[in-house]
């Protein structure tokens, strides 16, 4: 039996009005019909202030796209602390520095201590996972490609995000049937093959209601959560946009 996703937005896609006004923001995301949201680097201090906001616009906070120095010992038991503190279960990798994606080996290395990471958040019932961008999809030195070394490990989330696979050539449905169940999370950014970023969900080339059947079936994505980025529409007309979009497909 198919599990209907809910849909919540990255928002980063909004970035803009998020830095000058949080609980605004947090209205106005809700207000287009979104369910949850996903908050990106820094951490807010003031952790009740971020708990009332979003229980104020009533939306649940279901990512945080973070940067991999928190996780280092010293720092990964505030880690911890905060994301306990205002309900987010998912942590999220949303790229690394050169040094450790430089060629096969250092993915190799990369994944395993990611996976060490992984491990340590499981024990206390949070997901670890990263974010594609589109050179994850490019044949290293080895031959190998990072998807499939980051795969190889087993407690790390994959989430996928369709737009930029595909702009590095990766099959979205292909690779979402390669592993299936590890896509707890899942984000939505349209693509096209000519104009790149600069289109929408619905006018792009993303296979979506492929996608769409791939992980109902497979049951195990939680959220899927618009990102949009490109600076053709305003910062909430494109994310309204794409909500419009994905409904019109029967899928809010």
């Amino acid at each position: 039996m198919s599990k209907k996703i809910p849909l919540g937005l990255g928002l980063f896609s909004v970035r803009h009005a998020l830095e000058n006004d949080l609980e605004g923001t947090l209205k106005k995301v809700k207000s287009i019909g979104y369910e949850a949201v996903e908050f990106y680097g820094k951490i807010y201090q003031d952790a009740p202030r971020l708990t009332a906001a979003l229980k104020e616009a009533g939306l649940k906070v279901v990512g945080w796209h973070t940067p991999i120095d928190i996780f280092e010992d010293g720092q990964i038991e505030n880690t911890i602390a905060f994301h306990k503190a205002i309900g987010n279960p998912n942590l999220v990798i949303p790229g690394l520095p050169h040094e450790m994606t430089a060629d096969a080996a250092a993915w190799h290395k990369s994944a395993e201590y990611m996976g060490g990471i992984a491990q340590k958040l499981k024990a206390v019932g949070l997901t670890f996972g990263y974010h594609n961008h589109h050179t994850e999809f490019t044949p290293l030195d080895n031959g190998e490609c990072a998807w499939d070394i980051l795969a190889s490990v087993n407690d790390l989330m994959l989430q996928m995000d369709n737009g930029n696979a595909l702009a590095g050539n990766g099959d979205t449905v292909a690779l979402l049937k390669r592993y299936p169940g590890r896509t707890k999370t899942i984000h939505l950014k349209p693509y096209s093959l000519t104009d790149g970023h600069s289109t929408m969900i619905g006018k792009d080339d993303i296979p979506w209601l492929e996608t769409f059947e791939v992980l109902e079936c497979q049951g195990a994505t939680d959220w899927a959560l618009v990102e949009y980025e490109d600076a053709m529409y305003e910062e909430f007309e494109g994310v309204r946009l794409c909500f419009e979009a994905l409904k019109a497909m029967g899928k809010v």
